[in-house]
C-alpha cells in the first residue's frame, strides 16, 4: 500500500465501511468539497477551476445527502493510477482495456524510436 494510503488504513483489519467513512471525510473540507448539486449547477465555470487549482474532489448533494463525487481529470488519472499499484487486477484491467480500444504499439515500434530519439546502435 502507497504510504501516503496508510495514515487513512492503518491496519487492515480497520477497513470497515464506517472507518473508511470516517477517513474520508476527515480529509473533507465541508465548506468547500462538499456543496449542493443546485450550487454546482449555478457556480459551474467556478467549481471547476478551483477542482483544477486544488486537486481535490467535491461531494455533491441531493436534498443533503451525498449523491455525487466531482473531480478534475488529472486527479481522476492518479486515483486510477494508485488503484492499479495496489490491485495488479486493476493494472491488467487498464491494459486490456487500452488494447481494445487501440491505445498501444508493437514493441518493436517503441524500441525502433527509442532507439532513434536517443541514437541506441541495434
Amino acid at each position: 500500500m502507497p504510504p501516503f494510503l496508510a495514515a487513512f488504513f492503518p491496519a487492515p483489519h480497520r477497513r470497515t465501511e464506517s472507518h473508511i467513512q470516517k477517513c474520508y471525510t476527515r480529509s473533507m473540507s465541508a465548506a468547500h468539497d462538499i456543496q449542493p448539486l443546485t450550487y454546482f449547477r449555478r457556480q459551474s465555470a467556478d467549481v471547476v477551476k478551483r477542482l483544477k487549482a486544488t486537486r481535490r474532489p467535491m461531494v455533491l448533494t441531493i436534498n443533503g445527502k451525498p449523491e455525487l463525487v466531482v473531480q478534475d481529470t488529472a486527479s481522476y488519472q492518479r486515483l486510477l493510477d494508485i488503484a492499479a499499484h495496489a490491485d495488479p487486477r486493476e493494472g491488467i484491467r487498464q491494459g486490456l482495456d487500452d488494447i481494445s480500444q487501440g491505445r498501444t504499439r508493437p514493441a518493436r515500434e517503441v524500441f525502433d524510436a527509442l532507439r532513434a530519439e536517443y541514437d541506441i546502435p541495434r
